[in-house]
């Protein structure tokens, strides 16, 4: 089944046309009940009076610090729909952290949850609201808020003041090439970068990415992902609703939860991280339920995360992908049509409107067809970040080509291949490695849940190849065992001459909970001799 593409080129206007078009369907479902895209649409409305009520204007940011909740969708939908800036907010921030996106977003409305797990959003907000004099309002949408927070149902109540002309000609006044989403993405900065990210190039690269998963209206995505990582807000929400299909939605990972939760809603899409595979498929094990429903979906990078998802899960139509917060999701994917091995082996060809150039990292000067190199991609960009235009030239050539920091090759038949990242290559004896390698191949022992390859200083080969692996629950191995593993898949260098064993758990961590593999690096730096 195929659906036209949006006429919408805004994400408040794409609701609208949804809710025209599908009315009565399921746009998300949320512990069991479902709101209808019509529904949606008439939240979306009265929380855009609201923010108008309040005084946000186009172009204004409007923070969200809600976790994985149909509110998260209305709020960020309403103030799309207004043209203001949507900044979604970590909900692992801490309070420096919350701090920073609120200032530097110039936040002017922040709407709020209670909380989330051991989150407390109101004791949060409540510490860091003082020293912030741009934020003129906070909207707590639960009964725990801040002392002088609006209640959800007076911000509402102010909303209907708001005259049907004067809704109007706040849509009227948002366009395709308005800015849509601030996303804070964390990376070699010792902030995050705020990546702005417009409407149309949300909407058109999303429902490419749509078209490559083979999504249609009976479709039911299962997201736990958090809705404010570009995984979920530039990808899962629109790629999803602009096929006609639903968002199930589960509030924070838990395997057993969420196997509950597929298999109750008949879910058919997954989005999961390796992470996730792998508590799935223990969970199951231990506990099986039925999760035949899910047939198509996208993960993560590495081989072995992607077999595990399409062999052992059984979601047999899933694609692996190529993407960074700066484009707008992915800039490459596989077809969900596509042979297996095709799908387990590369990254995917470059989606409509992408250009994918390889060069060399000194040089800038294009490589031959299949060798590694530089990436550069122009297409649906970013149009730069927040306050900092030097950060914004530097990642941009002359002709408009964004540099990724990524090496990879691309095959004679335009599939890309990721290598690693540039500045993570390990330079052994003067030959390069790159640490995914190595990683892949540690983690396709079975005792190994997750693997990390650094390189450190030595004297004798300017870099030694060094391993901090996680092992599976239950699971024993040795280093020796470990070494003989990749010695007999892998070329000698490859090979780590130290591996140093950690808890998942103990790992350092990126507030996107991602490992902090700057970090990882120097605490084995401190304890490691090679």
């Amino acid at each position: 089944m195929t659906v036209p593409a949006p006429a919408a080129d805004t994400l408040g206007g794409l609701v609208a046309e949804l809710a025209a078009r599908w009315p009565g369907r399921p746009a998300v479902v949320h512990q069991g009940v479902e709101l209808t895209f019509a529904a949606l649409d008439a939240e979306v409305d009265a929380w855009a009076r609201a923010l108008l009520a309040l005084g946000v204007r186009h172009g204004e940011s409007v923070a969200v610090l809600i976790g994985n909740r149909p509110e998260w969708l209305v709020a960020t939908v309403a103030a799309a729909r207004i043209g203001a800036l949507v900044t979604p907010v970590n909900t692992w921030y801490r309070e420096d952290e919350l701090t920073y996106a609120l200032e530097h977003s110039r936040a002017v409305v922040l709407i709020t949850a209670a909380g989330q797990l051991k989150q407390d959003f109101t004791a949060l907000v409540s510490a860091v609201r003082p020293g912030l004099p741009s934020l003129r309002t906070v909207v707590g949408i639960d009964a725990s808020r801040p002392a002088d927070a609006l209640s959800r149902a007076d911000f509402l109540t102010l909303g209907e003041t708001v005259t049907d002309e004067d809704l109007a000609a706040a849509r009227a006044r948002v366009g395709g090439g308005d800015d849509l989403f601030l996303l804070y993405t964390s990376g070699s900065t010792a902030r995050p970068k705020g990546v702005l990210l417009g409407h149309h190039a949300t909407i058109a690269n999303d429902f490419a990415i749509g078209e490559r998963m083979g999504l249609d209206p009976t479709d039911r995505a299962w997201v736990a992902i958090p809705l404010f990582y570009g995984f979920a807000a530039v990808n899962a929400v629109v790629a999803v609703w602009s096929h006609g299909g639903a968002l199930v939605l589960q509030e924070s990972f838990d395997a057993d939860a969420a196997l509950d939760l597929i298999a109750s809603q008949r879910a058919t899409v997954y989005y999961g991280l390796g992470n996730m595979t792998r508590a799935l498929l223990a969970a199951n094990a231990a506990h099986p339920r039925d999760i035949s429903s899910l047939r198509k979906g996208l993960t993560g990078y590495s081989y072995e995360d992607k077999r595990l998802v399409v062999e052992d899960l059984g979601v047999t139509g899933c694609c692996s992908i190529y993407g960074l917060t700066e484009s707008h999701g992915l800039a490459a994917m596989t077809d969900h049509r596509d042979p297996v091995e095709v799908r387990l082996t590369s990254d995917g060809r470059a989606l409509p409107g992408w250009e994918l150039r390889v060069v060399d990292p000194v040089t800038e000067e294009p490589v031959a067809v299949g060798e590694t190199g530089h990436l550069l991609i122009r297409g649906f960009l970013t149009r730069g970040y927040l306050g900092d235009p030097g950060l914004t030239a530097s990642v941009l050539t002359a002709d408009g080509f964004f540099r990724t920091g990524d090496l990879v090759r691309v095959d004679e038949g335009g599939a890309l291949h990721f290598h690693s990242r540039l500045k993570e290559v390990i330079k052994t004896g003067g030959i390069n490695v790159s640490p995914l390698e190595v990683e892949h191949v540690l983690e396709s022992h079975p005792a190994v849940s997750l693997a990390l390859a650094f390189g450190v200083p030595d004297a004798e080969r300017g870099e030694a190849v060094v391993a901090v692996v996680a092992l599976a629950d239950g699971a024993s191995v040795t280093e020796e065992e470990l070494r003989a593993h990749v010695k007999g898949r892998a070329a000698g260098f490859k090979v780590p001459r130290r591996t140093v064993f950690r808890s998942a758990e103990s790992l350092p961590r990126l507030a996107s909970g991602k490992v902090a593999r700057r970090a990882l690096r120097d605490e084995v730096l401190a304890v490691t001799d090679p």
